[in-house]
């Protein structure tokens, strides 16, 4: 029996919507369910590898899906009859207007739409190099078996949108909603204080990395290259960089592989640690660093890749190569700069280490301002409103 006297609710449907996973769809997600229940209740149903099953989301009511079987294809068809089970229970409760799918199988919108509900599937990359044959063919074919039973698309960026009405997914289906920040949580902390904590030099000019350690995702020989061509110019310079573990265990073997051949001997100061960051402590890698590297060499990460906003929200100069850049948000010294090549890279360093303090400052502060207009949580809810209108949903007054 539903309850009458219950407001219209939302359904979010995703993969690992719980601690210490911080990164990529899953953090969309979970942030997009925390946009939504500013505006409707939210209810959220989680794909969950059983070893993460004491964690909990208390800002999120969450039905957990528990699995043995690693994140991905397999386990989201694996847990498929148990997860509309869940689904099947909570629309018995709640009056679900609209369901949002980040991640997980189209299969789910002809039996939410068979319940009465919206669909609303959530794109947030068009090309991933790492996707596997399965998962490369439901990105290119799957969606035209479900089509009809979605009612719209919502892709992170307008370089999402290009890609997907390239693939002739319906154009009218076809809107925009950027992944959410909190800009409260990521914004700049005392520099200082921040270098102190990570116990980095306070003269020094720290170029940061954050992030998998991959050799396409952090390309560390030509990094390193980039970094010589700029010492002479720069000194104090050094390198530090920081990989999940936890929820990425193979970064060992790459700090030990192409990470390890690229430092060994070199007489740059180089760290390189293997630890889980909180949104806090990121918060304070990006407040302490000079300049915040996404060296991308190809398509490995969530259009835009969430390291960027958060560094930009931190005031952080951020230096982005093209496949980090493919919305465009980086402009060279509006807001960060962007690069081509190593020799590039390098100066860039050599010119924002000469421009000085002020002008680093402000360039972080125009940063931040670039993301607080489109990421915020306020802008994303608007963006959310705007495809809910466009469903003849209610309009929810957006809070400031």
């Amino acid at each position: 029996m539903i309850d009458q006297s219950a407001e219209d609710s939302v359904l979010i449907l995703g993969r690992a919507l719980h601690a210490p996973w911080n990164e990529g769809a899953r953090v969309i997600a979970r942030d997009t369910a925390r946009v939504m229940n500013t505006l409707r209740p939210v209810r959220a149903v989680s794909i969950t590898h059983e070893r993460f099953s004491g964690q909990s989301n208390e800002a999120l009511r969450t039905e957990h899906i528990y699995t043995r079987l690693p994140y991905g294809v397999r386990s989201d068809y694996a847990t498929l009859w148990r997860t509309l089970h869940t689904v099947q229970q909570i629309v018995r409760s709640n009056r679900i207007e609209v369901a949002h799918l980040v991640g997980l199988p189209l299969a789910l919108a002809p039996w939410l739409r068979r319940w009465g509900i919206r669909v609303v599937a959530h794109i947030v990359l068009a090309q991933q190099t790492y996707r596997g044959r399965i998962e490369r063919f439901r990105a290119a074919l799957g969606w035209r078996c479900f089509n009809r039973w979605i009612d719209s698309y919502a892709c992170t960026s307008e370089h999402v949108r290009t890609q997907l009405a390239a693939q002739n997914y319906p154009a009218a289906k076809l809107h925009i909603v950027p992944p959410p920040l909190d800009v409260q949580h990521f914004q700049r902390v005392d520099r200082a204080a921040a270098r102190q904590e990570l116990g980095l030099p306070d003269d020094a000019f720290a170029v940061v990395y954050v992030g998998t350690i991959s050799p396409l995702r952090f390309p560390a020989e030509a990094m390193l290259q980039a970094l010589h061509l700029a010492a002479p110019d720069i000194p104090k310079l050094r390198l530090a960089v920081f990989a999940p573990v936890s929820t990425h265990p193979y970064n060992d073997e790459w700090a030990a592989g192409h990470v390890h051949r690229a430092i060994y001997g070199s007489m740059l100061p180089v760290s390189v640690q293997l630890r889980d960051l909180t949104e806090a402590q990121k918060a304070t890698l990006y407040s302490a660093a000079d300049v915040v590297l996404l060296p991308f060499s190809a398509p490995v990460a969530v259009e835009p890749p969430l390291t960027l906003l958060e560094a930009m929200a931190c005031e952080a100069i951020v230096a982005a190569a093209p496949f980090a850049n493919r919305s465009q948000i980086v402009a060279n010294y509006a807001n960060g700069v962007a690069f081509n090549s190593p020799e590039e890279l390098a100066e860039h360093l050599k010119q924002l280490y000469a421009s000085g303090p002020s002008f680093r400052a402000e360039l972080g502060r125009a940063a931040r301002n670039w993301i607080i207009d489109r990421y915020s949580f306020p802008a994303v809810a608007n963006a959310i409103n705007s495809v809910w209108n466009g469903l003849g949903l209610r309009v929810v007054g957006v809070p400031m």
